[in-house]
């Protein structure tokens, strides 16, 4: 019988139900069918809600060790970024050190160059007056082994600051 009132042609051992709006379709639905369909769905539905009942748990236990990793991580990087602040700072103050360092290298190669020009000159200058004394040793006819004779003349070496100089 169906639900409209009307019997169906079939001997079949089902209900046939043909609800009125379903008309446009031509759909027949069997009662024992739409039962099946249901208990179906209400096992479905058991199933899913013993599933959630298990997987609740572990996500919520994954969604809990994803915050503390995440905190952790916020710390770590926190961490990581106060350390790398810190170098960044000892790299400037490297770099200032190393600027220093490199204009008082310039400063006391510029005052080795003028130490060595200077030595230079005195090395000329020593030279220029052993040339000097041995063209006066030669000019006077003076020998160190000789007696010297009485006067400046003849008395080279009897100041006491001339005791230094080498005659040769």
């Amino acid at each position: 019988m169906d639900i409209d009132g009307t019997c169906p042609a079939s001997n079949e051992n089902s209900l046939m139900l043909r609800p009125s709006e379903w008309d446009r379709f031509d759909v027949e639905v069997k009662v024992y069918d739409a039962l099946d369909l249901v208990k179906q769905a209400a096992d479905t539905i058991h199933d899913l809600q013993r599933w959630k009942e298990t997987i609740e748990p572990q996500a919520l236990s994954l969604i809990q060790s994803v915050q503390q990793e995440r905190a952790r991580w916020q710390v770590e990087r926190s961490a990581l970024m106060a350390e790398i602040s810190e170098c960044r700072l000892t790299i400037t103050a490297t770099r200032t050190a190393l600027r220093t360092a490199l204009s008082d290298r310039e400063a006391l190669a510029r005052r080795c160059q003028d130490a060595g020009a200077a030595a230079a000159a005195s090395e000329q200058r020593a030279s220029a007056a052993e040339a000097l004394l041995a063209f006066l040793y030669k000019t006077f006819a003076l020998e160190l082994t000789e007696t010297p004779t009485k006067g400046p003349v003849g008395r080279p070496f009897a100041h006491p600051a001339a005791a230094w100089i080498s005659p040769e």
